[in-house]
């Protein structure tokens, strides 16, 4: 992927959203509204819980959430904060009765669901200028924020990609080095399983929860790396090819090599992350945006390593799956004008240095000056390697049937390319390819 190149809390409710019954409840927040006393009430849908104790990303928003309400005392904010997972389907069922929030995090391989959806607003008005202003210094890709469209609808305000992580302190006791190819990475798995206590080598969560995103975003960046595609540029399916049979081959062989084992059935991204910080999960694949998170578990810290995800050969690398998450204003905002203030307030250059301090990687370019040397070798591998997807409008019910797929195939001796096919032509019949 190309990155664009660089030439008061009083009165704020935190609030956790309704998802059919699986998250503790609040009522849903309609679009903002304006009080007796002329304030701005602006209801903001957020994935990022500002009063998380385990997530650095939840102070940054905090500070964010402080900052804006001092700086706009005419303005009151309300966060309702929606498992990752479920947002996107809330909004758009929201805004199909004419409710829903005025700003909303957006995940950007779904910002063309949202445009179909007709969820969320077109920015260009507000983007337009503020690009022209700050674009020279804006890294994040244009194209995703227009859905395959000429307006924007999103924007950026963190990227993130798939890296593996690793425990160097627990390779050290299992005498392994760090791994540097993928049949590597299988075997310190298993290593690192053998070593004393409750250690899994691998973390992997097969459990469909989460719409299966611990596979995927797993199984991504390996079909790449073996030179096959997800969906194609027509929206064919095409993950069944013989690359992506070699990606679940090579998932395969880190659970013949004790790896990981059946409690992967259970586990979902949320529940790898967690293995991770309390010190039960040696090495995985995962996000770079959660491995602050994960080193505040006792005894991880800096023991816990990333680098890039290593390829089939010694010495190479698989490209990485670059996503992140934007902030558009909801289709049924009566204060878009108010809502961008908010949205403007998460590209200044103070809080993306306060995002980076956070363990994200920033979207402009200028915030990397004193960036660390991991957060530098995280912008130069997702800006050599990096490569974006854009999910279909049933991205949930897709993933989630894969790794129910990927489940019969490591679990129930289900044949790789068999099972992979007719997934693929189900979806592809489904959605009138032949």
């Amino acid at each position: 992927m190309t990155l664009r190149p660089a030439t008061g809390l009083s009165r704020r409710k935190i609030r956790l959203g309704v998802v059919a019954g699986v998250v503790a409840v609040a009522a849903c927040g309609s679009a903002g509204t304006s009080g007796d006393d002329g304030a701005v009430t602006l209801e903001v849908w957020s994935v990022i819980d500002p009063e998380s104790t385990t997530d650095p990303r939840g102070a940054a928003f905090q500070d964010q959430l402080e900052v804006f309400e001092e700086s706009h005392p005419d303005f009151k904010v309300n966060v309702t904060v929606y498992p990752f997972a479920k947002i996107a389907e809330e909004l758009i069922r929201a805004s199909a009765t004419g409710r829903g929030p005025d700003v909303v995090d957006v995940y950007d391989p779904v910002v063309p669901m949202h445009i179909a959806a007709e969820s969320i607003q077109p920015l260009d008005d507000y983007a337009g200028p503020w690009l022209d202003e700050f674009g020279d210094d804006y890294i994040f890709p244009l194209e995703p924020l227009r859905g395959g469209g000429d307006s924007i609808y999103a924007m950026a305000y963190e990227m993130r990609g798939q890296v593996l992580w690793y425990r160097q302190d627990l390779l050290d006791q299992a005498g392994v080095a760090a791994p540097t190819s993928l049949s590597e990475v299988a075997a310190s798995a298993g290593a690192l399983s053998e070593l004393p206590g409750d250690v899994t080598g691998f973390g992997f969560g097969l459990s469909t929860d989460l719409a299966g995103s611990d596979l995927v975003e797993k199984f991504i960046p390996l079909l790449w790396g073996f030179g096959g595609e997800y969906i194609g540029e027509d929206g064919r399916a095409e993950f069944n090819s013989h690359a992506g049979v070699q990606a679940i081959e090579w998932l395969l062989s880190v659970r013949d090599n004790g790896g990981y084992g059946e409690g992967a059935l259970r586990t979902n991204s949320d529940d790898v992350l967690a293995q991770v910080r309390a010190g039960t999960a040696a090495m995985t694949v995962g996000g770079t945006q959660r491995v602050a998170s994960a080193r505040t578990g006792d005894g991880v810290g800096e023991n816990l390593v990333t680098a890039p995800i290593p390829g089939a050969e010694p010495g190479t690398v698989v490209p990485t799956l670059v996503e992140g998450w934007t902030y558009a204003i909801g289709a049924n905002s009566e204060h878009p004008d108010e809502a961008w203030e908010f949205i403007k307030a998460k590209l200044t250059s103070e809080y993306q240095v306060r995002s980076a301090d956070a363990g994200v990687l920033p979207v402009l370019a200028s915030t990397y000056e004193n960036g660390s040397p991991e957060l530098l070798s995280w912008r130069d591998y997702l800006a050599e390697h990096g490569r974006s997807v854009h999910y279909p409008e049933d991205w949930s019910e897709l993933n989630t049937d894969l790794t129910a797929a990927v489940q019969d195939i490591i679990f129930h001796d289900a044949p790789v390319q068999e099972t992979l096919d007719e997934l693929a032509e189900a979806y592809n019949s489904e959605h009138g390819f032949d």
